[in-house]
């Protein structure tokens, strides 16, 4: 049953200085994040535009990849490349030379898993399946003011199941066509102590329905994944967490849009933090090591590995008056050995940042937010964040914001040097600006009736120092910052409908434009519509019926044999039915049916795979 305001209001505050990031009850609470300040608050008290996808949206919805979760949701968007491969981006992929986000910072557990040397997201990498994922919470707009340089169009904080969350023992056995995939995992606490251990197998061809063109080989993805986390109970309130996890095997990826490589790779990851509600730190390494090879004649072309380190720490909630501020530093090292730049590049970063809310009333909340980062090519930048937030009522709450974001240029594109060919030369350009971005927004979030929540989020947002490729007579291709700014806007309409505490109706419309002086730019569809029906434990039946809408759009990359023109792609739809029945009391066959009306279709026009429908039988067991 619903509990009153107050009786919400009481707990939500409680929560808001006992709870740690991925404690059980914030896992399964869409009323408190942590992501927008990295520290746990109400959402309605954050003036950015969020998304919040907790426990039980995502046990109805994993499927075989997280994206496939992420689709459902305002203001995401998500392209299936190929039948492994996807990507993902927030508001439109409003850049101008690929199809891959690079203004998108992805974090799992609060660890960056964006690649600062190309500046993708390889989600086929990650050392976690679906199934442990316990929360996702997504920043529309710029994140830069807390979480620094690639966070331009927006954060997506993945957070995982802590042990406790977890079964003894769990399986999830998945058959489909030329695919298998099999994760195990375990949990055992040991007094203050808790370990868990998941990790698997997956693997799976691609459907090889390319145009024009076949694979010899059609591996999508073959990896083994294992993440492993032993935590410790610390006196008032605190916990210590140590994690670490690797994903080996092969990836078929498009390096850009003319370049489609297998990729022998190893991606790995420790981390240490400390977590306690007024303080946290926590240091990480990345590991990345990649080797290319051509997709249709299987030669080898480059590799490359590289080291991350990360310290981080965050002082939160130091109370004055009126006033709330927390603040936190960071530093970063960053070492690359590649064949495609000429000697090893080592790269060192800082940054300092805080956010300060002030109740000028008790329903008139200031929020202040501001990072400045120290980058070893760019040298300094600041980044802030002003914010409004007005509280009509208990149930209507409204906000506005005005967030500046930035995106360093990537290591290739600073340190680039090698050929293409006999005749092309790749040169990367130390002396690059960031990409800039200015967001204004204004939002509305509003309860009608007990369980019917309705949001709209409106932006208008100004683009400059777009980074593209170009070429230099007689051989070189180069980098630079074009001159042009790109303005667009839009917005998203959402409502969530709980009709019992097992049952609930999503639905929501994305809208985004932008314009480069006065020509469209488009990289996502202007016009989206999300449907869902999620199911949790209903007579035993866990799930979700889910329909998506697609609207006609060009993609500003260019592809084929005329340089200059764009590539436009058709309208689609999807309906998908992920239905999970209980047979025994631990024991669950789970059907999942993907664009079960067989609506074939290309999200990316001629280098994307044409998506068929697609069937999985999934077996889960737990103790």
């Amino acid at each position: 049953m619903s509990i009153d305001n107050e009786e919400k209001d009481r707990l939500l505050a409680e929560l808001e200085h006992t709870a740690l990031y991925n404690d059980l009850a914030l896992l399964g609470s869409e009323d408190l994040v942590f992501s927008a300040s990295k520290r746990v608050e109400a959402t309605r008290a954050v003036p950015n535009a969020m998304t919040v996808i907790s426990s039980g949206q995502v046990r109805a919805l994993t499927g075989r990849y997280i994206p496939q979760i992420l689709r459902l949701f305002p203001g995401l968007d998500v392209v299936q490349v190929t039948r492994t491969e996807f990507a993902v981006s927030l508001r439109g992929f409003a850049n101008k030379s690929n199809f891959g986000t690079r203004d998108i910072l992805v974090l799992v557990d609060g660890r960056t898993v964006y690649d600062e040397f190309s500046g993708n997201v390889v989600w086929e990498s990650l050392d976690i399946f679906p199934e442990d994922v316990g929360k996702i919470e997504v920043i529309r707009g710029a994140g830069s003011a807390i979480h620094g340089p690639n966070a331009s169009r927006g954060v997506i904080n993945i957070i995982t199941r802590p042990p406790e969350a977890h079964s003894a023992f769990e399986s999830n056995t998945s058959f489909l066509k030329d695919g298998f995939r099999q994760r195990v995992g375990a949990s055992l606490p040991m007094g203050s102590y808790h370990l868990k251990i998941t990790g698997g197998t997956d693997q799976a061809d691609v459907y090889n329905r390319f145009d024009g063109f076949s694979l010899p080989d059609d591996e999508g993805s073959d990896t083994w994944r294992v993440n492993t986390v032993l935590t410790k109970r610390l006196s008032r309130g605190a916990q210590l967490r140590l994690s670490g996890g690797s994903n080996t095997g092969n990836i078929l990826l498009h390096r850009d849009p003319q370049t489609l490589a297998h990729t022998d790779q190893s991606t790995d990851h420790l981390q240490l933090e400390y977590e306690h509600p007024s303080l946290s730190v926590r240091s990480f390494w990345n590991f990345r090591e990649v080797k290319f090879f051509d997709s249709l004649t299987g030669s080898q072309g480059a590799t490359r590995n590289q080291h991350l380190y990360d310290l981080e720490f965050v002082h939160r909630i130091l109370r004055f008056g009126r006033n709330e501020l927390s603040w936190g530093g960071e530093a970063r090292y960053i070492m690359v050995k590649a064949d495609s730049v000429s000697s090893d590049v080592e790269q060192f970063n800082g940054a300092l940042f805080f956010d300060e809310q002030y109740y000028l009333t008790q329903r008139f909340l200031i929020r202040l937010a501001g990072r400045m980062d120290f980058h070893e090519e760019v040298g300094l930048r600041f980044s802030p964040r002003g914010g409004l937030v007005y509280k009509i009522n208990s149930e209507h709450t409204v906000k506005a914001s005005v967030n500046m974001g930035y995106r360093n240029p990537t290591l290739a594109n600073n340190f680039f040097d090698f050929s293409v060919g006999s005749f092309i030369t790749l040169k990367g350009n130390p002396d690059l600006n960031p990409e800039r971005a200015i967001w204004y927004e204004t939002g509305y979030l509003g309860t009608f009736l007990p369980d019917l929540t309705v949001g709209l989020d409106l932006f208008y947002v100004i683009m400059d120092d777009l980074i593209i490729s170009t070429f230099t007579p007689p051989s070189t291709v180069t980098f630079v910052n074009e001159s042009n700014n790109i303005r667009g806007g839009g917005g998203e309409l959402w409502a969530q409908y709980e009709l019992s505490p097992f049952l609930r109706l999503i639905a929501n419309y994305g809208y985004a434009a932008y314009q480069e002086d006065s020509n469209n730019v488009r990289g996502a569809a202007p016009h989206k519509i999300n449907l869902g029906l999620l199911f949790d434990e209903w007579k035993r039946f866990t799930g979700a019926f889910t329909f998506h809408y697609v609207h006609r759009t060009t993609w500003p990359f260019e592809t084929g044999d005329f340089p200059g023109t764009v590539t436009e792609a058709d309208p689609y739809y999807t309906l998908n039915a992920l239905i999970g029945y209980r047979v025994m009391k631990n024991v669950e066959a789970r059907l999942e049916a993907y664009n079960i009306t067989d609506n074939e279709h290309r999200e990316l026009p001629e280098i994307g795979e044409e998506i068929p429908v697609e069937i999985v039988f999934i077996l889960n067991f737990w103790l």
